[in-house]
């Protein structure tokens, strides 16, 4: 009995001397997942790669449809004023026309527009072999004192003429005058709402 006693003490003293040596051991034998975190063993790795874009969800329905839109050229007219005699200063009565006009009417030697818009207005004429004329364009019965709103044509069967981009609100009116009287003139405007 003594002696399995003593021999239980030899091996505790042998498994106590030797604990540190076993435990660095075993330590040493784990795994590298099981040390990271404590201080011991490699640092994570760099970052993989993206994964690939996951499918489309499918299409929201249609939203309203917008309002409808103005065609470029609704209103559009072109007339002329063959030769004749108009009185000094007086509104030219353009009495043929080249295009049937749309939203624009020619009523009293005014040209009155429908919609509001933008304008091309272009405008000249031709003289006779006696003397030039010139032309002025009018807005609602006012000169317009821009660039472009003037028409000079020399004599001897010249020609000349003239563009201007003009605002114009629905129920505006154009004309022309010239100054001349008593000579042959011919004379021609096509107005043509471009937005």
């Amino acid at each position: 009995m003594k002696i399995l006693k003593l021999m239980s003490i030899l091996l505790g003293l042998l498994f106590c001397l030797n604990a540190p040596l076993l435990a660095m051991q075993i330590e040493g034998d784990l795994p590298d997942f099981y040390s990271i975190g404590r201080g011991k063993g490699p640092s994570l790795g760099p970052t993989g790669p993206q994964g690939p874009t996951g499918p489309q969800g499918p299409t929201g329905p249609t939203g309203p449809q917008g309002s409808p839109g103005q065609t470029g050229c609704s209103n559009y007219g072109s007339f002329y004023y063959n030769y004749f005699a108009p009185a000094p200063n007086t509104v030219i009565p353009f009495t043929e026309s080249f295009v049937e006009p749309k939203g624009i009417t020619n009523e009293k030697r005014v040209f009155t527009v429908a919609d509001e818009g933008v304008y091309e207005i272009i405008f000249g004429g031709e003289s006779d072999d006696n003397s030039g004329y010139t032309l002025f364009l009018e807005i609602n019965g006012v000169p317009v004192s821009q660039p472009g709103t003037t028409a000079i044509v020399n004599q001897s069967y010249h020609s000349g003429s003239t563009t201007s981009l003009q605002a114009l609100h629905a129920g505006y009116t154009v004309s022309l005058t010239t100054p001349l009287g008593s000579a042959l003139i011919k004379v021609f405007i096509t107005i043509k709402k471009i937005a």
